[in-house]
């Protein structure tokens, strides 16, 4: 089993039997998006558990809207 825990670290918990079996492992420090409903999972796993899609915040606006814009040749 995988999840995020409190600082955004990434962790890989073993299961035996539906229980967790010993220590869960540090796979690797995020800086992973807290799941929400409307923004969907924080990560996804491949099938193997060897590979991660980890959501993180983007470094800058997304959107960026420009008001008043002419060509260059018209200023």
């Amino acid at each position: 089993m995988f999840f995020i825990a409190p600082g955004g670290k990434l962790m890989a918990q073993p299961i035996e039997d539906g229980r967790p079996a010993g220590a869960a492992v540090e796979l690797c420090a995020t800086a992973a998006l807290a799941t929400s409903g409307l923004a969907g999972e924080a990560y996804a796993a491949a099938p193997d558990g060897q590979q991660f899609l980890i959501k993180v915040p983007a470094r800058r606006a997304s959107i960026v809207v420009t008001t008043d814009w002419r060509p260059r040749a018209e200023r």
